[in-house]
């Protein structure tokens, strides 16, 4: 994976879609094509949006990080071969992405909630437009993030969300955001799970970049993901995950052969010798990253929980369910990096089962929230991390079932 070729890739995308969104939010919200009267009802929710938005520059970004996120989900899904059919990958070089080329002859999956009938009649000519191939494609589009929806609520927004309106005209063209996409994500790119965190760093590596040479006296809430991200290197990863999880393995298995897969772990010491330990089975271990990123020590500690499990004599196909239902945990200030996190689990648990996503298992990551119910939560989404809770406290609000009001 060349990273350098993937910063200007991401940096470049990004540049596009936060141009093509504060364009496009303009266009609809000072004309009335047949497209705009025909969802006027979403037309209003983007401008009741757009005006109370607090900060527009960031209505924008958060906009255009959210369709980058679904375009490189949907690419990696496809190379993978998860996808019920390529959504935005052609079966072959230079032709329509799957979806729109079985729609030509007449397939459809059963259960995509489109409008089949429109979609032949684009096709065929029987609906005049401007550009059938590309208004049929867009339908197709919103109708499998809709499906996904359902697998991956925290990566696609349900149907008749104004974002549909977002969607670039040119969806098809060489030129086009998603066969950009296309040209730089490629196979050898999606080897590894661990893509999904370094297009999260660089797509805000050059925002990060500007805010620190600002050197602010104090940055903004939507601003302090930005500049506080640090992005721990594969050794460190394995480094600092070895020496927990797994020494807490092998101070209840003594006899495992874990020790032989882990480069990076520190034998006890006379001054540091193993705790006795004794756990019935891995469903009981715990594992919190209480600043989990894009999900990079969760997705190594998956892997060294996977050979628990298969130690433990457990059928593979069954453990991703039960590493991600009772294993992990993570907490988060931000939003997007806390969703790649889920989606970068849940793509490692496909490695096993195929079958994870219609299984429709959400990982445990949370995001802080500031709350005035809990003490010490006030200003949660700035602080993340720092927060030292009392334990008493949280405790109480677990009891109550009021821990809502903390993460979400």
């Amino acid at each position: 994976m060349d990273k350098g070729k993937l910063k200007f890739f991401t940096a470049e995308a990004r540049r596009r879609l936060i141009s093509h969104i504060s364009a496009r939010i303009g266009f609809i919200l000072t004309n009335d094509t047949a497209e705009f009267i025909a969802k006027a009802a979403l037309k209003e929710k983007l401008r009741s949006a757009w005006e109370k938005a607090p900060d527009r520059e960031e209505f924008i970004e958060r906009h255009a990080y959210t369709l980058f996120n679904r375009l490189i989900a949907l690419r990696f899904m496809d190379v993978r071969g998860y996808n019920f059919v390529p959504v935005v990958t052609p079966r072959v070089v230079g032709g329509d992405p799957g979806i729109l080329a079985d729609a030509r002859t007449g397939l459809f999956q059963p259960d995509l909630p489109v409008d089949t009938q429109k979609i032949s009649a684009l096709l065929t000519g029987k609906i005049p437009t401007h550009n059938p191939f590309n208004e049929a494609y867009k339908l197709l589009f919103i109708a499998a993030c809709g499906w996904y929806n359902k697998q991956l609520p925290f990566m696609f927004e349900p149907l008749n969300s104004y974002t549909e309106l977002l969607l670039p005209d040119d969806l098809l063209s060489p030129n086009s955001i998603i066969s950009y996409i296309n040209q730089n994500l490629g196979v050898e790119e999606c080897e590894n799970v661990e893509v999904i965190g370094w297009l999260y760093q660089f797509y805000i590596s050059e925002k990060k970049d500007v805010m620190l040479i600002k050197r602010k006296t104090r940055y903004s809430t939507s601003e302090i993901p930005f500049v506080t991200q640090l992005f721990t290197p594969r050794w460190m990863v394995e480094y600092i995950t070895q020496n927990s999880l797994g020494r807490f393995w092998l101070e209840a298995r003594d006899n495992s052969n874990l020790r032989q897969e882990m480069q990076f772990f520190i034998e006890p010491t006379e001054g540091n010798p193993f705790i006795k330990r004794e756990i019935n089975s891995p469903e009981e271990i715990t594992v919190i990253d209480i600043a989990c990123g894009s999900g990079h020590m969760l997705v190594y500690a998956f892997e060294l929980l996977m050979k628990m499990y298969e130690e433990e004599g457990y059928y593979k196909s069954d453990i991703p369910e039960l590493i991600i239902g009772k294993n992990l945990y993570g907490l988060e200030i931000d939003e997007r990096a806390a969703s790649l996190a889920k989606f970068a689990l849940i793509m490692k648990g496909m490695e096993y089962d195929n079958k994870l996503l219609q299984k429709r298992i959400e990982p445990m990551i949370y995001c802080f929230r500031d709350s005035d119910g809990v003490p010490g939560f006030e200003n949660a989404k700035t602080l993340g991390s720092l927060i030292t809770p009392h334990t008493g406290e949280l405790e109480f609000a677990i009891e109550k079932r009021s821990i809502g009001r903390i993460f979400k």
